[in-house]
């Protein structure tokens, strides 16, 4: 007995639909319509579908990126506050009192930090 597949064992056509008044299935279409090679995209389509389907069908929802964007904004609000505390004690602890090099000051002066309007954009 032979093994080998006759040609038409070779091929299988999979015939489906589409119709073109449902908005999903025209979607679908024109999708296809890009393609070069539909055959090859819709084959990786369904194993990457298949593919999500084993593991676990998780992928990244939008409300996934949101609570980490939350999370990582908290942490760096408070990472920035401690670090802005920190600058404000080294500025307040005594100095020397160093002769300055320059006898002409600068006609700029210091900006104060806005902390209530900085804690609002976190």
């Amino acid at each position: 007995m032979s093994t080998k597949k006759s040609d038409k064992e070779k091929v299988v056509r999979i015939p489906f639909t589409i119709y073109r008044d449902n908005p999903e299935h025209e979607k679908v279409y024109s999708i296809l319509e890009r393609q070069k090679n539909r055959n090859a995209f819709i084959r990786s389509a369904v194993l990457a579908y298949y593919a999500q389907g084993e593991n676990g069908g998780h992928s990244v929802s939008t409300e996934d990126i949101r609570r980490i964007v939350r999370e990582f904004n908290a942490e760096l609000a408070e990472t920035l506050f401690q670090k802005l505390a920190q600058l404000k004690q080294e500025e307040c602890k005594p100095t020397e009192n160093v002769t300055e090099q320059s006898p002409v000051q600068s006609g700029e002066e210091k900006k104060t930090i806005d902390f209530e309007r900085l804690k609002n954009l976190f």
